[in-house]
């Protein structure tokens, strides 16, 4: 708590170094957490979090304007005869089932042993978070294919008895657990030379420099067709309906912050946030968004933080805040 204190002191005094939105929220979630656990044994930690939450609130820089028309999308007709859109995972799980499947199709034709590889590489890239995420993932996919094909190569040169194969394979299987899920390109790099070194257990009379050089060609073919799909199959899906939903999201925030608590306002703002996160997320993960998503996307998080706040302080019972932010909605999204 002490940390999101001082972490909201900087931001009131404006000194330089001065914390992100995003960083400060993050410091006082974790104060929040921590206060719900030792709340028990300490009383008073709890009115001293509201106060900081209040003040969070009062130092957040004012919501961006929305754009102007130029860069909004028009929205659809209300009405019966209003067609239902296709859910956007629809697209999402399309984009990669038949990206993967190219991948596998594309190694078949150009006649490479293990096409499997090339769709497994192609699954690693699409699915990436987000436009950056996937990059890098493909960057990491061939850099760790590298490395790995390196150590690989290594060990033929070697030529050690099997059980020490087998005792490498066991080690590099440890690297892959230990290293998933936050250094990617480590796990690669240990994941390639196992597939490696198993094929070649398994056919020891099969030349390794071919092992190598198929793999680096299938892990290509996967990579390059990932990028193709991610490029050009429903490409902006989410991002062409940003626009539209963070309008509306904003309007139900407007409304149930005008509203008292408790009202159907509320769950309409709680199924327009859901709604939002969604098409924020398809937006996030696009490799070719539409024009203006930029600034939809970042408007899209401050009306999200504001309407969460919102439906949150009231389901915590906290007036006093509850009112602070929808004061804050009222003046940063009406108009």
């Amino acid at each position: 708590m002490q940390a999101a204190s001082a972490a909201v002191d900087r931001v009131e005094s404006g000194v330089p170094g001065t914390p992100r939105p995003g960083a400060l929220a993050r410091a006082l979630r974790v104060a929040v957490a921590a206060v719900a656990v030792g709340s028990r044994r300490r009383p008073s930690l709890q009115p001293a979090l509201e106060e900081i939450e209040a003040r969070f609130f009062r130092a957040l820089p004012p919501v961006d304007p929305a754009p102007g028309p130029e860069l909004r999308a028009p929205r659809p007709a209300a009405g019966p005869t209003t067609r239902r859109r296709t859910p956007l995972w629809a697209a999402t799980a399309a984009r990669i089932g038949l990206g993967v499947t190219a991948a596998g199709l594309v190694a078949v034709a150009v006649g490479l042993p293990a096409p499997y590889w090339a769709a497994t590489s192609a699954v690693a890239v699409l699915l990436g978070t987000d436009a950056r995420h996937t990059r890098a993932r493909a960057f990491h996919r061939v850099t760790g294919t590298l490395l790995g094909t390196a150590i690989a190569g290594l060990v033929f040169a070697v030529q050690p008895p099997t059980p020490v194969t087998v005792l490498i394979v066991a080690l590099l299987l440890i690297g892959i657990e230990l290293f998933i899920a936050h250094q990617y390109v480590l796990a690669v790099s240990c994941l390639t030379p196992v597939s490696l070194l198993l094929v070649h257990l398994g056919a020891p009379g099969s030349p390794g420099t071919a092992l190598i050089a198929a793999r680096i060609e299938e892990t290509l073919v996967g990579i390059v067709v990932a990028l193709v799909a991610g490029f050009f199959l429903f490409a902006r899906a989410g991002s062409s309906r940003l626009p539209g939903t963070v309008t509306a999201t904003a309007e139900r925030a407007v409304a149930a912050a005008t509203a008292p608590a408790g009202t159907t306002a509320d769950r309409e703002l709680h199924d327009a946030l859901v709604s939002l996160n969604e098409v924020a997320t398809a937006a996030r993960a696009e490799l070719f968004s539409a024009r203006g998503a930029d600034v939809w996307r970042r408007r899209s998080r401050e009306v999200g933080d504001l309407g969460w706040a919102l439906l949150g302080a009231r389901a915590r019972g906290e007036s006093e805040l509850a009112e602070s932010v929808a004061r804050r909605i009222r003046a940063d999204l009406t108009g």
